[in-house]
């Protein structure tokens, strides 16, 4: 099948640029799936994945959040203003979402986010999900304990450093435990993926795994406690959901609590949840070394919206 890939430009809601996207069309869609990254990455790290649904007829399409990738403009990495960084960020999807849709009005719209994409899309699917078909959550995480705690420290370190200063702080806090959860320490990054390759090529991006700002990481915390609870799940619109996780995602937690805690939440404001954990995989099921099992079962999960789409 002819794919044809491109890339355009719109103006942020955090005011600091412009929010670059990717789109990948197939000749005739049937299904639009809307990408949400995750931190310190970018776009471009999901062609393969963009590619291979585009092949069965689904339009992909992303952007670069604000302060990543070819978004960050004159602005720090990591940084989304001084402040409501998140509820800009949200915005920029809700412009990107309404750009496209004007585009293809007739196809379902599926919204995807990976790990802190998870939680804009958790926070989007909350706020306005009337607007999409379905919603899928992957590499996710439920509610943390020590939550409140962060959100205080990254307002000393405001204080103290600067809103668009990195925090290597606020950074070992919240990241530095995470390669012993897989007992391997090959690189700061193996937590990511058993595909050593894939980690290699992570960690020799210069657009992946800077440091967020003090700022950027507020806006960071404060995402992660509007969409930890009960009460976000019962925001959420009655849509077709699918949750995707290793079992051994440092994000998620051992055996996939945190990401068991969110299908749960959802379970019991009565929505329709699928959970797929994958044995031994760890953050980037994506990139993991069992992908194509992944990939298979999101396509299958689309199917299901599409038929749906033309029963409705």
């Amino acid at each position: 099948m002819r794919i044809t890939v491109k890339e355009r430009r719109y103006p942020s809601a955090t005011g600091l640029g412009m929010i670059r996207y990717r789109m990948w069309i197939p000749e005739d869609p049937c299904a639009a799936l809307q990408i949400t990254h995750g931190m310190a990455e970018h776009i471009d790290r999901y062609d393969a994945f963009a590619r291979y649904l585009a092949e069965q007829g689904v339009l992909v399409y992303g952007q670069d959040h604000a302060g990543h990738g070819k978004s960050t403009g004159d602005s720090p990495r990591g940084f989304f203003g001084t402040e409501n960084g998140w509820n800009a960020l949200v915005q920029d999807m809700r412009t990107l979402f309404d750009t496209v849709k004007r585009d293809y009005p007739a196809i379902p719209f599926v919204l995807f986010g990976h790990s802190m994409g998870s939680f804009l899309a958790r926070t989007y699917a909350g706020r306005d999900g009337k607007d999409f078909d379905a919603f899928i959550f992957c590499g996710t995480a439920g509610k943390n304990p020590a939550l409140g705690i962060a959100r205080l420290l990254a307002r000393r370190e405001i204080r103290k450093r600067g809103a668009d200063q990195p925090s290597k702080l606020l950074n070992d806090l919240s990241f530095g435990s995470y390669n012993k959860m897989v007992g391997e320490g090959r690189t700061a990054f193996d937590w990511l993926s058993r595909e050593h390759e894939q980690v290699d090529r992570y960690i020799a991006d210069e657009n992946c795994g800077f440091l967020f700002t003090a700022a950027g990481m507020r806006d960071l915390f404060d995402g992660l406690t509007e969409v930890s609870g009960l009460h976000w799940a019962e925001t959420v619109p009655d849509k077709p959901i699918l949750v995707v996780s290793g079992d051994c995602d440092s994000v998620g937690g051992k055996n996939g609590k945190g990401v068991r805690q969110v299908a749960k939440w959802l379970q019991q404001s009565k929505h329709t949840v699928e959970l797929k954990l994958y044995p031994g995989a760890r953050h980037e099921v994506l990139n993991e070394t069992n992908y194509r099992e992944v990939f298979g079962d999101i396509a299958l999960f689309l199917e299901t919206v599409e038929t749906m789409g033309e029963i409705g």
